[in-house]
């Protein structure tokens, strides 16, 4: 045998031996199941460019169900100056931009077209993953409208669509409409974009434009830059639009230079919007050269509920017209806002209001919201909250800070508020603030933290109102924590904070100038209202002042219907040793010649201050105010 040979067998006898003293472990082969192949379906209908029509109008058509896909960028020639480049005309379609765009061509007469448009009662499409862009490769624009989801002249669409989906489409530039539809049940947008459209005419731009919706569902959308340069401007404009939600929406930084500029509206033309959930929404840096700006505009809607929303820095520079960083009108009722902010709005503009919540409407919900840091540095007033003719709504934990008209003129109207109520009821402000605002005209202005002209039964509790501010200090100013004015009746004060108020600088004032914790304004008395266990501290006219500063003060010339129970004023001033008149009056009809805690220009004939105001230097306080009973008043000099 050749020696290769004996080798390999003597190599063979060996490994069996070893096998048979280590015999290996059994193994358990598993049970192999028969299996179904998953098969994702292939892209039947491919696009090329050269498919698009160079005359007719659509360019091309998709007429049958199926799945659909761009193969480049589609670019063709366009012998109309209008037109649309692909129409959808019918239902259970798929549309794979693949990445690709819609691009007009820089030849061809297309001037005013439309990028992608579907056919108005068609059903289950979905349309994703790509661009489509109004500007050919020289700049020109050619395109009003980016999407049009209802389309009606080309495919003789009608009735109401159902099941749209858009997906990671992204549109711009275009000379109208981002993105526009009406009458469909059941839209999906997401991770969506209809940036920086513009039209250098009198044309209204609009990034996201939709009505007659049941069922929206937008999330992750931008609506950001568009502008008009001679008419008006939506970020996103919503019409009738019925259940749904909206997360993380931003419509900022749009302009107009001839008409309103609003980041987001909620409108009616016949049903309003209702019951839409607006989740992190930011509608913020809008502005307007020629009219209003706005960051959320809601009318003739209802069941709007807005959770951490942001609408700020909002401006206008066009003369007699306002920014209202939010505004409900209309009856916009039951609408709930939670930790929505509108702060930093401003304009710069002659008798140019500036608004941060603007509530026009009833039965609404506020909570943790704030109104801080906007400005005016016009003749017409600054307003954190203000509610009109709003019935038995509540705020809750709200805070106006900060507001301020920083002009030094001597505007009249050039007022600031925190938070203003008129012709408004059954309102309740709890746990609100209203700190640090202030005015800066050189006339007989109004600085207040909170406001309430001509209404019935509001409710303020456990309120704060400190360092709000008129500085001028040549004029006839006013700065107060509260003011109940114009006839306000059973209106209440409970538990709140009126402190350090003050009028001119921190020395001096005019010696018409009028500081107040609680201020009961108006020749018209402030009829069965109350104020009970507040605190009223050193408001105050400055070190050297000839200002007048007061912690509670009722101007009624006629006998007063207040109630004031278990308040504490201290540092105004003395207001019944020494002060009051033979009559027990305080100079009845007519105002003390310093500053007191307490004051009524008309007490009652017969009525005794001294049986509901307990007096006592500083140095007593202790004491003093564990002795009075405790409907009973303090005044601590």
């Amino acid at each position: 045998m050749h020696a290769k040979n004996i080798l390999l067998t003597l190599f063979s006898l060996t490994q069996l031996e070893l096998a048979a003293n280590n015999p290996l472990p059994s193994l358990e082969i598993p049970e192999v199941k028969a299996t179904r192949a998953i098969v994702t379906p292939a892209f039947q209908n491919p696009i090329h460019p050269n498919d698009l029509s160079t005359s007719a109008d659509p360019q091309f058509t998709i007429k049958n169900s199926g799945r659909y896909y761009f193969t480049n960028d589609l670019v063709r020639n366009h012998n109309t100056a209008t037109g649309t480049v692909l129409l959808v005309n019918a239902s259970n379609v798929a549309l794979d931009f693949n990445s690709k765009a819609i691009i007009p061509s820089v030849s061809g007469s297309l001037s005013t077209g439309t990028g992608l448009a579907i056919a108005r009662g068609r059903s289950n499409i979905h349309v994703h993953n790509g661009y489509i862009y109004s500007q050919d490769a020289s700049g020109t624009q050619k395109l009003s409208t980016g999407i049009n989801l209802s389309e009606t002249a080309l495919s003789s669409g009608s009735g109401t669509s159902y099941q749209i989906k858009l997906q990671d489409l992204h549109i711009t530039r275009c000379q109208a409409t981002g993105i526009t539809g009406t009458a469909i049940n059941d839209l999906k947008i997401e991770n969506c974009s209809t940036n920086d459209n513009y039209n250098s005419g009198a044309t209204t731009v609009t990034g996201l434009s939709l009505a007659t919706i049941n069922n929206l569902n937008i999330n992750n959308y931008t609506s950001d830059n568009n502008n008009s340069v001679g008419s008006g401007c939506y970020g996103a404009l919503l019409t009738d639009c019925i259940d749904g939600s909206i997360t993380n929406l931003t419509t900022s930084s749009n302009q107009a230079g001839g008409g309103r500029t609003i980041g987001l509206k909620m409108d009616s033309s016949s049903t309003g919007c209702k019951n839409i959930l607006l989740k992190n929404i930011n509608s913020s840096n809008n502005s307007s050269s020629g009219n209003d700006a706005m960051g959320l505009w809601i009318t003739s809607s209802i069941m709007i509920q807005l959770e951490g929303c942001l609408f700020n820095n909002n401006s206008t520079s066009g003369a007699s017209h306002y920014v209202y960083a939010v505004l409900l009108e209309n009856s916009s009722n039951n609408c709930h806002f939670t930790n929505c902010h509108a702060n930093n709005n401003s304009t710069t503009a002659t008798t140019s209001i500036v608004y941060g919540f603007n509530i026009s409407s009833s039965v609404c919900y506020l909570e943790s919201c704030q109104a801080n840091g906007n400005t005016s540095a016009s003749n017409a007033a600054t307003y954190g909250f203000y509610l009109s003719s709003s019935e038995s709504s509540i705020l809750n934990k709200c805070t106006s800070n900060n507001n301020n008209n920083t002009t030094s003129s001597a505007f009249t109207s050039a007022h600031t508020y925190g938070f203003y109520l008129t012709s408004a009821n059954n309102n309740q402000l709890i746990e609100c603030q209203a700190n640090g605002n202030m005015t800066q005209a050189a006339a007989a202005v109004t600085c207040a933290g909170f406001y309430s002209s001509a209404s019935t039964n509001n409710h303020f509790e456990k309120c704060i109102a400190n360092r709000n501010r008129s500085t001028s200090t040549s004029s006839a100013v006013v700065a107060a924590g509260f003011i109940l004015a114009g006839a306000e009746t059973r209106s209440q004060i409970i538990g709140c904070e009126a402190s350090h108020n003050l009028v001119g600088d921190a020395t001096s004032s005019n010696g018409s100038a009028r500081a107040y914790g609680i201020y009961f304004n108006g020749s018209s008395p402030a009829v069965n209202c109350s104020v009970k266990n507040c605190n009223l501290h050193y408001n105050t006219v400055g070190s050297s002042g000839s200002g007048k500063a007061f912690g509670f003060y009722d101007n009624s010339t006629s006998p007063s219907t207040s109630l004031l129970i278990g308040n504490i004023a201290m540092g105004q001033g003395q207001c019944l040793s020494g002060v009051l008149d033979a009559s027990l009056q305080w100079n009845a009809n007519s105002e003390p010649s310093s500053s007191q805690n307490y004051f009524f220009k008309q007490a009652g004939t017969g009525d005794d201050p001294r049986q509901m105001i307990s007096e006592v230097p500083r140095q007593n306080f202790g004491s003093i105010s564990t002795a009075v009973v405790n409907w009973q008043n303090i005044s601590v000099f």
